[in-house]
């Protein structure tokens, strides 16, 4: 028997969770802790949830019902009975009492009664092991926040189920999810990991609860009011500046919010937005533009974009311009190493790098077009764009370093690497994605195993750069110039807790639970750049000093789904409801404070909510759909069947095999289911 504690009201919550924390480090037993903090704990959440079955009591006042038996633990003979439901109200734990009894009932107590009703005693004081204890957050963290974090305080764990205790809203209740997360997690560490080695993976039994549905719609709603106001403001443009009521080519005129959003209008079932936009591809979407494109902002945004809306639909006009554009980045990959230009005309093809790198190519840049181009090739056939692509990654790996770090600038010319920042963060974030997932995309076979074995390299990277802060431990990620390490963290890096749950199976068991746990640290982390901020959004990156935590550095916000992005895939391999309560909250806190009448604004300043001007395309293609698909059925896009590009674009997984011509691997249509950008500040 599992006991987990939870409460509404935070003073009561706060002593509880120190009196599990100080327990588990006792020689005492102590109990499993759930944290729900007032706002985000309701009686209509427990409700739904608890439907009376056998051994759930409920009741909200301190009346006292009659049992039949009288508990083993009880020294009053007069007693006829009693159970976990008659505890008195709270006021200190140590004080809580049978209302029968003259004994106290400490958690422990409460544990060893209801266990000698089953005869399991001794089950019920089996300590948790150090993976499960490794999830649980420190007592200091709990006094850096008003919100501790609804995670496990390992304690007492068993095989038998989990049982809540809750004070002030008295209710004990089964949580079906994480009992299926605990009893996968202890399974697995008692076999080894079962058959084929893997802990983690994509929950498919959770139940779509109506709070679900309901928030669900409201981020529908939220992406219909955005792309109302982009059809009535900046129809055909690249984006939306609200606050003037019009468009703006941020990218050369190509419709990249259009675009952006194909795959999110489909996947929320807008079907009449999104046959709109269908038609203006089909009819106006004109790529011969005298104008010098990004690469790597073209290839996720538009060919992704494009290619997604295809692998959705079906439909080849998508196809067709995805090529069509294609070609014309083609050419900036003519360099002595393959590694490509960051930058080319679209209609004269001359192709270059900006000025500001010195000569060199962004790292980023130039590793994060290998999904989209080997999807592009296996879609047409043709594999002259996956050539391109994966020659990037090996001319990169012939000098691959041991800790697979590299810095963010690259010489187009040598295939080596300058003297420059390496980071998680921007210009360095997405080709260590682009590793982990064409691996993915290739559905984990041999002929991709190569690139697994690179992102591997670099996880032990990403280990040498974490640090936790004081007094709070809040886990981040550093950035390094050489020998020294800086304490600062990029809100993009906020994508690497996702990266890390979305490539943890690949591990065996101890190092697929060590690597889940630093995405779930990290998770915290980065909802805390939310929460941390007095409008409760996130700035752009945030600096960590001996005894202050965090601190926001860049303090605006432009609506970038990192955090969500990773909530996201936590929620998918967890069931946890808790990653669906910080999404929800990030979500209000965007309803709050970017919202207009005319779409949808970043914020100037997180601490004082001055507004900018621009709807950036990613929070249509990213932000929204990310937000949607957390609040949604794991069967809709299913990662046992798609993988996001680094915009959210959801493409096919197909099947690679060793020495297989591109042609000849067919990609099967779905049927029909619901940059880390460098952004555009308006």
């Amino acid at each position: 028997m599992v006991v987990m504690l939870i409460t509404a009201d935070k003073s009561a919550g706060r002593a509880l969770y120190y009196y599990s924390v100080e327990a588990q480090h006792s020689k005492e037993s102590s109990p499993l802790l759930l944290w729900l903090n007032g706002e985000s704990f309701s009686e209509n959440m427990v409700s739904r949830q608890t439907k009376k079955p056998p051994n759930i009591y409920l009741h909200s006042t301190p009346q006292v019902n009659v049992p039949k038996t009288r508990k083993a633990c009880c020294k009053n003979k007069e007693c006829k009975g009693h159970t976990l439901h008659k505890v008195t109200q709270y006021k200190k734990l140590g004080k809580l009492r049978w209302p029968c009894c003259s004994r106290k009932a400490s958690a422990d107590m409460i544990a060893r009664s209801q266990a000698r009703t089953t005869g399991q005693e001794e089950d019920c004081l089996e300590v948790a092991m150090p993976e499960l204890q490794a999830l649980v957050p420190t007592r200091s963290q709990a006094n850096a926040s008003e919100r501790a974090p609804s995670s496990l305080a390992a304690a007492a764990v068993t095989r038998d189920g989990v049982y809540v205790l809750v004070y002030e809203k008295v209710e004990i209740l089964k949580l079906n999810g994480e009992v299926n997360q605990l009893k996968t997690m202890l399974e697995g560490l008692k076999s080894g990991g079962g058959d084929d080695g893997k802990l983690i993976s994509e929950k498919k039994d959770v139940p779509d609860e109506p709070i679900d549905v309901e928030r669900r719609q409201k981020v529908k709603e939220a992406m219909i009011h955005a792309w109302s106001s982009y059809e009535k403001y900046a129809w055909g443009n690249d984006e939306l500046q609200p606050q003037s009521k019009k468009g703006i080519d941020s990218f050369g005129g190509l419709g990249a919010t259009l675009v952006d959003a194909l795959d999110t209008l489909y996947i929320m079932g807008l079907d009449e937005q999104f046959q709109r936009a269908r038609e203006w591809v089909a009819n106006s979407l004109d790529f011969n533009k005298d104008y010098d494109a990004s690469v790597f902002e073209t290839t996720i945004r538009v060919v992704g974009g494009l290619l997604s809306a295809y692998d959705l639909s079906g439909d080849k006009v998508f196809l067709e311009k995805a090529r069509d554009i294609a070609d014309r980045l083609l050419p900036a990959w003519n360099t002595p190493t393959g590694i490509p230009y960051n930058t080319i005309n679209l209609v004269h093809g001359n192709a270059h790098n900006p000025g500001w790198t010195g000569g060199d190519s962004i790292l980023a840049d130039s590793g994060t077009e290998q999904l989209e181009f080997i999807a592009l090739s296996h879609r047409t056939g043709d594999p002259k764009y996956q050539q391109k692509a994966e020659n990037v990654i090996a001319q990169l790996n012939k000098t691959f370093p041991d800790d697979g770090l590299l810095p963010i600038y690259i010489s187009p010319d040598r295939g080596t690497g300058s003297y420059s920042t390496i980071t998680f963060g921007a210009m360095g974030d997405s080709f260590y994605e682009y590793l982990l997932k064409v691996w993915i995309q290739g559905n984990k076979t041999s002929a991709v195993r190569n690139y697994r074995e690179m992102w591997e390299k670099s996880m032990k990277g990403l280990l040498s750069l974490v640090r936790k802060t004081t007094p709070s431990s809040f886990t981040y990620l550093c950035e390094k110039n050489g020998d020294s390490l800086s304490d600062k963290m990029d809100e993009l890096a906020c994508f690497a807790p996702g990266m890390l749950a979305l490539g943890s199976s690949g591990y065996g068991p101890d190092d697929s639970q060590k690597i889940f746990t630093l995405a779930e640290e990290l998770a915290w982390t980065c909802y805390n750049f939310y929460q941390s901020t007095p409008t409760k959004l996130a700035g752009e990156n945030y600096f960590f000093r001996p005894g202050e935590d965090m601190s926001v550095g860049t303090s605006w916000n432009i609506l970038r789904p990192e955090t969500v992005e990773s909530l996201f895939y936590l929620w998918r391999f967890t069931g946890n409801r808790t990653y669906r309560e910080w999404g929800w909250n990030i979500f209000q806190a965007f309803e709050k404070n970017s919202r207009i009448e005319t779409g949808y604004v970043g914020l100037k300043d997180v601490n004082t909510g001055v507004k900018d001007n621009m709807m950036q395309s990613f929070f249509l293609a990213e932000t929204l759909k990310y937000l949607y698909l957390l609040f949604s059925p794991s069967s809709v896009i299913s990662l046992d069947e798609w993988v996001f590009n680094t915009e959210a674009h959801p493409l096919k997984i197909v099947t690679r095999h060793d020495g297989e011509h591109v042609g000849q691997s067919k990609n099967s249509q779905t049927s029909r289911t619901l940059g880390r950008k460098e952004g555009h500040f308006g």
